[in-house]
């Protein structure tokens, strides 16, 4: 994702994107690999997010905590649905397996104008 990559976040956030049809992305991943705490993921979902709501697309994901090896503190399930829910996803099902089903639909984006100044 060149947005990702322009935000410096190579290397620091890895996302896994699963097309699921032409207006649906899946997340099926995303982890902070190192300076974590730091706001990285927060940004690497709102890059997200922004193209997604460029391109009209729904995103969807599954809300569960998975402590990476090694790791210290990780977020809990409750605390990543509070997290994606400040970014504008909804709970559509709370029995989800061992997590929270969640979506969210694209904003409208404000139409480009063409003329010139």
């Amino acid at each position: 994702m060149a947005g990702v990559q322009a935000a410096g976040l190579a290397g620091i956030v890895d996302v896994i994107l699963t097309v699921r049809d032409d207006v649906t992305l899946e997340v099926s991943f995303i982890a902070t690999l190192r300076e974590r705490r730091k706001g990285h993921a927060g940004q690497a979902i709102g890059i997200m997010t922004q193209a997604a709501d460029a391109a009209g697309v729904l995103l969807i994901l599954k809300a569960q905590g998975c402590p990476p090896k090694g790791a210290r503190r990780v977020l809990g399930t409750n605390e990543l649905v509070r997290f994606y829910e400040r970014r504008g996803f909804r709970v559509l099902s709370a029995a989800y397996g061992r997590g929270v089903l969640m979506e969210r639909p694209p904003k409208r984006q404000k139409p480009v104008s063409r003329c010139a100044a």
